[in-house]
């Protein structure tokens, strides 16, 4: 016959057009004949027609094994662009994110008693401002 099995990787809807259609990004089929596509876990996506969850991988700002227990894991004081599996890079000393699932190194921001020493805000440069009685008005008689 001319009718052949759906792979892997693509779903099959039969009808009029009889065509094979690739699972859209973020998405796979892991057994032949699929009927739709299976979406992948939480935080993770895949390439058009992942024909297995292993090919769903974790999202930028989560690390992880889509396919084990724990699934992807939001980065925590730390960052990561990619997808993949690689783990997420911490921020440098003195530094927390305070976003969730960083995804760049800008995200991390210095900790309270800390400064970036690459930025000068633009009232720093201003002369010390006068202390003590200097700013007194002087008491008319």
């Amino acid at each position: 016959g001319t009718c052949v099995p759906c792979p892997k990787g693509f779903f099959c809807q039969g009808g009029p057009e009889n065509n094979r259609f690739p699972c859209d990004i973020g998405n796979y089929a892991d057994t032949t004949n699929a009927f739709d596509c299976k979406t992948c876990p939480l935080f993770s996506t895949s390439k058009r027609a992942a024909d297995s969850i292993q090919k769903c991988e974790c999202i930028g700002g989560y690390t992880g094994i889509v396919s084990d227990v724990l699934g992807c894991q939001r980065c925590q004081d730390s960052y990561k662009l990619s997808v993949g599996t690689e783990p997420c890079t911490n921020c440098p000393p003195h530094s927390s994110t305070y976003v969730l699932a960083a995804t760049t190194k800008t995200d991390c921001k210095c900790n309270a008693g800390y400064h970036n020493k690459y930025i000068t805000a633009w009232y720093a440069d201003l002369p010390d401002a006068p202390m003590g009685d200097s700013w007194v008005m002087p008491v008319m008689p």
